[in-house]
Parts: C-alpha cells; sequence; structure tokens
C-alpha cells in the first residue's frame, strides 16, 4: 500500500470513529435516543396517584383549596362542598403528561421572560396523606396558540417545575381555573334529563304567574310540522302551549349548573336562613315516578338569585340568564304571547 493510500485510510477510520461516536447507531436513531431521555416531570405522581389528598390552586388573584375527606372530594373554600371529580381527575391527568422534552432556559434570570417565577402565572401543588409533595408547577406565559378549522385549539406554555431552574414549552398544559366556585360540583341533574321529564310547574309567589307544562304523550317528540303540539298547559288553563318555551324550560332545568355556592344551612335546619329570600319562585319538574324541585330566592350580590334544592344542604347562585329562562310568563309560555 503506498503512503498515500495509507494516510487516506487512516483519515477515513479516523471520520467513521467520529461518526460512530456523534451518532451512536447501537443506541437507535434519533428519535428512539430523544424519547429515552425523556422523563415525566413528577414522576411519583402517576405511582402515587390514589394518595392524593390535597390540591392547591393559586393565580394571585385567586386560590382554591381542594381536599380529601372521609365524605369525597370537598372544596374547602366553598363551605365543604363536593368537589367535581371530573375536573380534577384532568387535572392530574395533566400534570403526570407533562414531561422535559422541549427545555427552553435553565437560567433563573429568564424566569421573568417567561412568567414562572413564584408568584408568576398559576401554580398547582398536590400532596399524598402523608404530606409528600407529588407535584408543584407553575404555569407561565402563552407563546402561541393555533386555532384549526373544524379541530380544537392548540396552545403552547412555559411552564415550570418549582423546585427547578427548567422552563419548559408545552401543548400539554391547560390552565385550571384557581376560583373555588369553579370547582364546586354543581349540576343538579343528569345531562339526559331534558328527555326525560313530562311536567313543569312554575308556583310564582310574588306575581301570580303560576303554571303548569304537560309533555303531551299522544304525539311524541317526533310530531310532523304542524302536528298536534308537543306540550299542553293545564294550569291555569287548559290549551296547546308553546312547544319551543316548554323545551326551552326543561332544557335550562337539566343543564343549570350553579354558579357559586353561597352558603350552607345550619346544623339541624330544614330549610335556609332567612337572609336568603326563599322563597320567591318554586319550579317543579317530573320525570317518570320522581320529580326535582328548585326554589329562588332573593337577588345574590352582582348577579344572579340564590337557589335552594330542599334536602340539599347547601345555598346556591344561579345565574341571570338562567333564573330569566325559568321565570316564564304564563303569556310567554303559550303560541302568540309576548
Amino acid at each position: 500500500m503506498s503512503p498515500r493510500n495509507r494516510v487516506l485510510l487512516v483519515v477515513f477510520v479516523l471520520l467513521g470513529a467520529a461518526a460512530l461516536a456523534v451518532l451512536q447507531p447501537w443506541r437507535g436513531d434519533a428519535f428512539a435516543r430523544t424519547a429515552a431521555r425523556v422523563r415525566p416531570l413528577f414522576p411519583e405522581l402517576d405511582e402515587r396517584r390514589q394518595t392524593i389528598a390535597r390540591i392547591e390552586i393559586d393565580s394571585g388573584a385567586a386560590s382554591t383549596r381542594l381536599e380529601l375527606t372521609d365524605a369525597g372530594w370537598i372544596v374547602r373554600d366553598r363551605f365543604d362542598h363536593p368537589a367535581d371529580g371530573t375536573r380534577l381527575a384532568d387535572l392530574v391527568d395533566v400534570l403526570a403528561a407533562l414531561d422535559d422534552r422541549e427545555i427552553v432556559a435553565t437560567e433563573p434570570a429568564s424566569f421573568a421572560t417567561y412568567e414562572v417565577r413564584e408568584g408568576d402565572g398559576t401554580r398547582v401543588r398536590v400532596w399524598d396523606r402523608e404530606g409528600r409533595l407529588l407535584a408543584d408547577l407553575i404555569g407561565g406565559a402563552l407563546r402561541h396558540q393555533d386555532v384549526l378549522p373544524g379541530g380544537p385549539a392548540l396552545f403552547e406554555f412555559y411552564v415550570r417545575p418549582a423546585a427547578r431552574d427548567l422552563v419548559l414549552l408545552t401543548q400539554e398544559w391547560h390552565v385550571p381555573s384557581a376560583r373555588p366556585e369553579d370547582w364546586i360540583l354543581g349540576r343538579f341533574l343528569p345531562p339526559d334529563a331534558v328527555s326525560k321529564i313530562r311536567w313543569i310547574q312554575r308556583d310564582d309567589r310574588q306575581s301570580d304567574q303560576d303554571w303548569r307544562v304537560v309533555r303531551d304523550e299522544t304525539t311524541g317528540a317526533a310530531a310532523p310540522e304542524g302536528g298536534a303540539p308537543h306540550w299542553r298547559m293545564v294550569a291555569p288553563e287548559d290549551r296547546p302551549a308553546l312547544d319551543y318555551a316548554a323545551e326551552s324550560t326543561a332544557f335550562t332545568l337539566s343543564s343549570m349548573r350553579a354558579a357559586d355556592a353561597a352558603g350552607r344551612l345550619a346544623e339541624g335546619a330544614t330549610e335556609p336562613a332567612a337572609e336568603f329570600g326563599f322563597s320567591t319562585d318554586v319550579f317543579r319538574a317530573g320525570m317518570g315516578e320522581g320529580s326535582f324541585e328548585i326554589h329562588l330566592g332573593a337577588p345574590a350580590g352582582d348577579g344572579g338569585h340564590y337557589a335552594w334544592v330542599p334536602g340539599n344542604p347547601f345555598v346556591y347562585v344561579l345565574g341571570d340568564f338562567e333564573v330569566g329562562q325559568l321565570r316564564q310568563p304564563v303569556a310567554a309560555m303559550l303560541p302568540g304571547g309576548d
């Protein structure tokens, strides 16, 4: 072999060795190697999910404490009202899915830029029964949002594990509300109740606008346009009711969600305190052999009215829209009415 070829062979060997050292093909392709390095931000969270006992959410402007008791999850800041377990599980799912895939900064000096300092953004902390901190995250600034035609909106947020000098960019994070009222289990009826409501009755204790409408069982919900009405008023008079008004009221009752919990009945009390102004109206709906009843009270502060369901220990706030949809006068329930 000539000296020139020996030199070329050495160069080739050195280049090949350098390429192997960089690419390391025995460790898989670039994607596989990246995936192997990715770690969850809170590795204990998913493993110890069943031991979670307390979650705190703080946005600076508002804060919420969710705690597990013998009776289940409660919103401590709302008279120990039962918490929305579905929303709570979704939050834990999001935290457990976060990983260190896309690191954008590691210097504390940059935290202000990404709004991930203590006191910035929304902070979420999760503890187990033994008081061990399983997750502590600061959700920071929104970097990008994209609304795809016919698809979901995509958001990218900066986040930081509070105990680490690590800023990440992720699409997994969804900013949770820090307002206690948003975490109460506020639905009164299941979503499919609208199809089960057979009659609705209003007892107006202020302006004599009592009425009762019943679903016409002889026509059903699929009656042809121009055919017999689906609903009939039976009080204060017997005549066809306005289908849209009756169906709208049934939908409002079935989809109603409390805007807030305003208080709790005193121990041993069977009805709310006089300060809530009950009852101005009582609405009842029949569903098979059962029925649902809700009372409206006085106006509640900046909007809505107090509401109470007999047998329930909490006083709620219903929004103005729901109250307006329920408080239909007799004429509005009839064809040609105002």
